[in-house]
């Protein structure tokens, strides 16, 4: 079995704008996130999927992979 791990990411939060690039202890929050998840036990592959680009150069800055999605899906209440 392969597991894969996916972070979710975008930038339009309602409670607070931005978070996944918000500095926390001088690192951007998506940054702690992603090693927490490398921390995991059989892991194969770890991405971040996101629909801004500015998260994507951090992502990808970490050496992370990112994967675009359409902004539509991020939409709160689209199902």
């Amino acid at each position: 079995m392969k597991v894969f791990v996916g972070i979710p990411a975008r930038m339009g939060s309602s409670r607070l704008p931005g978070k996944p690039l918000k500095n926390i202890l001088g690192l951007p929050m998506i940054q702690h996130v992603i090693k927490r998840c490398e921390m995991a036990r059989n892991v194969n592959d770890l991405f971040v999927a996101t629909c801004d680009e500015e998260i994507r150069q951090v992502v990808e800055g970490l050496g992370c992979k990112a994967i675009m999605t359409a902004p539509e899906i991020s939409r709160p209440g689209l199902r």
